[in-house]
């Protein structure tokens, strides 16, 4: 009796480690965050944010105009403390002498904030608050990974800033206020917390600590927004 005899059928295979992992973060978390669970990382993520706020504290340092409006901020505050003029151009100068250290304060200030007193504000919320069992290593991968988003967002707001000589570039409601109102509270709190990336970001980390907690996500997001807008609203006071 004839054998017949086929060749294997090769499907294509899917896009696996860690390239799958920083993609899946923007196109279906979930999927990123359940291998986060099985085999927490966060070296790479980080390091690609790293690498993008050092490259915005960079232009922060170089760029003339970027320059130009540093100081004319940094003015507008001292000149509202009633500084006289000779206690404002030596704060200027101080400014200009620490101005060096620009890509380093733009890199370490978010990884300290968000990655590592963040992975244990969420980790003190998913498991005390809502009951889960979870390990800081995840809760730091979770937000290392989140952290691509706002990676993504200074890219795009990067040239933009440059062209502009604008520090401060969104997408959010206050575009929609007048720019009277650019030093109010009200304007400061909806630059940041209604923009685009901010939005994207906490979606994202509401699925991360959902799927690492074993969480419906409908039991996570309205503490990660609550969470979110207090920074939101302290930054916001301190600008």
């Amino acid at each position: 009796m004839d054998q017949e005899s086929s060749a294997p059928v090769v499907s294509p295979q899917p896009l696996s480690g860690l390239w799958a992992r920083i993609i899946n973060v923007f196109v279906d978390p979930q999927k990123t965050f359940q291998a986060v669970k099985l085999k927490p990382d966060w070296l790479v993520p980080v390091l690609i944010f790293a690498a993008v706020m050092g490259l915005f504290g960079y232009f922060q340092m170089t760029d003339p105009g970027l320059v130009q409006a540093a100081k004319t901020l940094t003015m507008d505050k001292l000149e509202g403390k009633n500084l006289t003029a000779e206690q404002i151009d030596a704060a200027l100068a101080m400014g200009d002498k620490f101005r060096v250290f620009t890509p380093i304060q733009s890199v370490l200030f978010p990884l300290l904030m968000f990655v590592v007193l963040g992975a244990g504000v969420w980790l003190f919320v998913g498991n005390t608050l809502l009951g889960a069992r979870s390990r800081y290593g995840q809760m730091v991968s979770v937000t290392a990974y989140t952290l691509l988003i706002t990676a993504l967002g200074t890219l795009i707001k990067l040239p933009v800033m440059l062209s502009t000589s604008n520090l401060f570039v969104h997408f959010s409601l206050a575009t929609f206020m007048p720019d009277s109102s650019r030093e109010t509270f009200l304007y400061k709190f909806l630059m940041s917390a209604t923009d685009l990336f901010s939005i994207w970001a906490m979606a994202v980390l509401s699925i991360g600590i959902a799927v690492i907690c074993d969480l419906k996500i409908n039991k996570v997001w309205p503490i990660v927004v609550v969470v979110n807008l207090l920074v939101f609203a302290l930054s916001a006071l301190a600008m």
